[in-house]
């Protein structure tokens, strides 16, 4: 996933994924009065939310009728198969170190031994 986001990045040049030497980006025009960007934008967030939720609704759902045709279904329009992804319990030593290393990176952070390598800016909107 890293490399196919890193090669759409290259090929697409987003205005919001560079590090902007302009004091603002382009405003492009999509038909909407400057208020209404501001309420478009909140009520798309919201659809998202609201998808985003009936997504982790059917999981469940689709890993049973999954599972129930044997672990695969696929038909003129739907390919299904389950893909299982482990998550890891550390050791105290791993996890001591992990905590070490996150200090240390704050650390360099407020010190200015660290450098930004990149800034991106996004909007909130509530």
């Amino acid at each position: 996933m890293h490399d196919w986001e890193y090669q759409n990045i290259q090929k697409f040049q987003p205005p919001l994924n560079k590090n902007l030497t302009e004091p603002e980006l382009p405003l492009v025009d999509l038909g909407y009065d400057e208020s209404e960007y501001f309420h478009r934008y909140r009520e798309i967030k919201q659809m998202q939310a609201t998808l985003e939720q009936e997504l982790e609704e059917l999981k469940p759902n689709l890993v049973t009728l999954i599972e129930k045709h044997g672990g695969k279904i696929k038909t003129r329009d739907v390919n299904a198969y389950l893909v299982k992804r482990k998550t890891w319990d550390y050791s105290r030593e791993v996890e001591a170190l992990n905590s070490q290393l996150k200090e240390k990176k704050k650390e360099e952070e407020n010190t200015g031994i660290a450098t930004v390598k990149s800034v991106m800016t996004y909007p909130v909107v509530r």
